[in-house]
């Protein structure tokens, strides 16, 4: 990895489809993650090959490069169709690959990077020294790490860091949750999570006595780092991921909008680090991260405290805070809403009742502070506070094909050539020449004037003109019909980077550092017989490489393990009130999970 490589800096924003991912380009996304036909960690946001073709030829007019997802554990009749699937992709252009399986690294892969998924689980020195050594040519770090520790590693290896900056939170580490496979047969780490985390639970003790009655006990608050852009950087992060392959184009928009100004800022105040992609982004929205789906925000670890991560009363949006809700004995609803905030009709709001629930509800009508809903709420008498969750206004504002657009600023330098008149654009790298007489312009001004005009109507592309720099001595005279030929002409010459030539395996890390990372069970999801054999040609030992989960599930089996802990969000950590931390119950319904507590190492573990 060249040092220039490392001096740049990409937000990475998810698509959905490839509605999304232009929208994420226009609205300043340095590179974009997106799903291919398959063998993606969000099964239902899988895209075509044609439509991927059609994104990475929007995205590489503005150096947006394209990563597709391949970040599931893949059986061994899997991998030879992964293999022709990644072929056909660098095919049409995509600029890397997402990859969790270890047997892909012994295939017949085409010659472009690879960056290892979230779903491997690097928290540590060791694990990213490993994958840096398999080829790795970009880290995501694991969520739950602290700035100092980001900075650990960010020093000691050559390629690119990659972290979290926004988003839904796992509440265990990334590929190492269990709990969907065991509960419902759908294994995260093969695309199908149905996120039992979100479901609520009562919460009982060793005796069965019920602490916590029918509340969201795993769930946890949304990622929201945008106070930390600055020390992100300055702690080694070179590229800033927003979680979001499942949201819509609004919160596509609305957060890569909001990212790439708090980036451009923190960059300016750093002067050796740029940004890895060209091209001005103009938005008619002002963006806002309380508008768009969020349960509630946290820093999760990364300024080192533990903090309030957990949201037990809903795992659903909600929202901005816009001011209170009373609702009369009779029913009349009547609101007090903070300075500058309107309600409109259609918006969608929510209240936390006395219970713990959350109720939401649609605007029907907004009569001065009176107001009527859509459908019949039965809401208790009281004053609450009331939080908008869909703000209708903002989101046609989003909707709207203009809501954010990008374009590349440029630059002409005309000057003589022996036959006529060149027209160089450096920003894009090309050079238009026309064969005419040098001829001085009798009215230098208006000839000026009208050159601005006539070079400068570039309509729906993806340029708009600065100024126009004159290498000779006089305003030349050329008629408009030459000026619109050379316009049409701008961006057609294509001038592609060469892909690199890249080797997946760059040396075979020694056993004592590949006994450091593997922990010798299902944990490594080794799902098939090359993800084995690269372990094994690693240094770790064939007979204590077991099985993935998916493949051999065992009877009292880990299920989760998570910095996240119960009994600290509850006020009885062990180490606060210095007593044993016994193990405690969540249920619901026939389900029954044990939780211990490692509370040496602040980890919380999920049994079945």
């Amino acid at each position: 990895m060249k040092m220039s490589d490392l001096n740049q800096v990409e937000l990475l924003a998810p698509a959905r489809d490839l509605l999304c991912g232009r929208a994420a380009i226009d609205s300043g996304a340095d590179a974009v993650y997106i799903g291919g036909p398959s063998f993606g960690a969000r099964q239902n946001a899988g895209n075509s090959i044609d439509d991927i073709a059609q994104l990475c030829t929007y995205a590489h007019q503005f150096g947006v490069k394209i990563y597709v997802t391949i970040n599931t554990i893949l059986t061994d009749e899997e991998l030879s169709q992964a293999e022709l699937l990644m072929w056909q992709l660098y095919e049409v252009g995509v600029d890397a690959f997402i990859v969790q399986d270890y047997g892909l690294l012994r295939l017949n892969l085409p010659p472009i990077p690879l960056h290892a998924s979230t779903q491997m689980d690097t928290r540590t020195l060791e694990k990213a020294q490993f994958l840096e050594s398999l080829g790795f040519q970009q880290i995501v770090l694991a969520r739950e790490l602290s700035l100092s520790q980001i900075k650990q590693i960010a020093t000691q290896i050559s390629v690119p860091i990659e972290a979290f900056v926004h988003g839904a939170l796992c509440v265990s580490y990334s590929g190492q949750c269990y709990l969907s496979q065991a509960l419902t047969n759908r294994s995260a780490n093969r695309g199908e999570c149905s996120q039992p985390c979100r479901l609520s639970f009562d919460l009982e003790d060793e005796n069965g006595s019920v602490l916590v009655k029918n509340q969201h006990l795993l769930s946890l608050k949304d990622m929201n780092r945008s106070a930390f852009v600055g020390e992100m950087l300055d702690a080694g992060v070179r590229s800033f991921k927003i979680e979001g392959r499942l949201k819509d184009e609004s919160y596509v928009r609305n957060v890569t909008a909001y990212y790439r100004r708090l980036i451009d800022k923190a960059l300016q105040e750093r002067k050796t680090l740029k940004k890895a992609s060209k091209g001005i982004c103009s938005y008619t929205f002002e963006p806002n991260l309380e508008k768009t789906f969020h349960r509630g925000s946290t820093d999760y670890f990364l300024s080192g405290n533990r903090g309030e991560i957990w949201n037990f009363e809903t795992p659903k949006s909600i929202g901005e805070t816009i001011g209170y809700l009373s609702v009369s004995p009779r029913g009349e609803l009547s609101v007090n809403l903070k300075d500058g905030v309107c309600l409109h009709n259609g918006d969608g709001c929510c209240i936390r009742l006395s219970s713990g629930e959350t109720k939401g509800f649609r605007v029907n009508r907004v009569d001065g502070n009176k107001l009527t809903l859509s459908e019949r709420t039965s809401i208790p008498s009281g004053t609450y506070l009331l939080n908008r969750n869909f703000d209708i206004v903002f989101e046609k504002m989003l909707s709207k094909k203009d809501a954010s657009t990008r374009r590349i600023p440029i630059s002409i330098h005309l000057s003589e050539t022996t036959n006529g008149y060149a027209f160089f654009i450096p920003e894009i790298n090309e050079t238009h020449v026309v064969e005419l007489p040098h001829e001085k312009a009798k009215n230098e001004e208006r000839a000026a004037t009208n050159l601005t005009e006539q070079l400068g109507k570039l309509g729906d592309t993806i340029y708009e003109l600065k100024n126009i720099e004159y290498g000779l001595d006089y305003v030349p005279f050329i008629p408009n019909s030459i000026l619109s030929t050379i316009r049409r002409k701008f961006g057609s010459q294509q001038n592609f980077e060469s892909k690199p030539t890249v080797n997946h395996r760059k040396n075979k890390a020694s056993f004592a550092e590949i006994a450091k990372i593997v922990h010798y069970s299902f944990q490594d999801n080794l799902h098939n017989e090359q993800a084995k054999l690269l372990l094994i040609d690693s240094g770790a030992k064939s007979e204590r490489l077991t099985s993935s989960f998916e493949k051999k599930m065992p009877s009292q089996s880990l299920l989760m393990t998570c910095r996240y802990c119960i009994r600290f969000a509850m006020g009885s950590c062990s180490k606060q009130t210095k007593q044993i931390a016994k193990p405690l119950f969540l249920r619901r319904g026939k389900i029954l999970l044990r939780l211990e507590f490692d509370c040496k190492n602040c980890e919380m573990k999920v049994y079945r």
